[in-house]
């Protein structure tokens, strides 16, 4: 056997794999987010008690510290924290996002990425997948963007980060060296 078919396997075997592992990602997540609604909704009843011009106070002050829209407060520092198998941003040193993924041999599977409250609308985001793309790149890896907001940013910069898609080399029938069926139906 040649190791082509060998490589496609082993890499077919470790998709199937990431892809069991970010589905259960994705429930905690949403479990995580239900969880937080939850805390905000009880924040809300509980400021519903409050009059009007306590909550105006609290209003200015927000303001006062909300940087301009589209800016983060500060310079966005990526790093990857590969014990949580996940990229941070930080803004003046406080966690403002993240991108879960989950490390094979030949690639990250980014299932899950989320900007925490009050850094939403700034970039912070865009600049946590631009640094995580680009450290993927620099470690010779590839991804597989299953997440939604790292998937659509890839094809809004696709001229510098497409090649970084991990695509499965085409199945070719033992002996014959022709590509093979897929087993999927309806793919080609």
């Amino acid at each position: 056997m040649s190791a082509a078919p060998e490589g496609s396997r082993r890499a077919a075997a470790e998709l199937r794999l990431a892809t069991a592992v970010v589905r259960s990602r994705v429930e905690r997540a949403r479990e995580r987010r239900r969880a937080l609604v939850a805390a905000r909704w009880a924040d809300v009843v509980a400021r519903a008690d409050r009059g009007p011009d306590e909550l105006q106070i609290e209003i200015d002050h927000a303001a006062e510290h909300v940087p301009a829209e589209g800016t983060a407060a500060g310079p966005v520092v990526v790093r990857d924290d590969p014990a949580e198998h996940r990229y941070e941003a930080h803004v003046d040193g406080e966690l403002a996002a993240i991108a879960e993924y989950l490390p094979t041999q030949q690639f990250l599977v980014f299932s899950h990425t989320e900007v925490l409250p009050g850094h939403e609308g700034r970039g912070v985001g865009s600049a946590l997948v631009r640094g995580a793309l680009d450290d993927v790149r620099r470690r010779g890896l590839r991804v597989v963007p299953l997440c939604p907001f790292v998937a659509a940013w890839i094809r809004r910069h696709a001229e510098d980060y497409a090649d970084l898609v991990f695509t499965s080399p085409p199945r070719t029938s033992p002996g014959t060296g022709r590509q093979a069926a897929s087993p999927l139906p309806g793919t080609p």
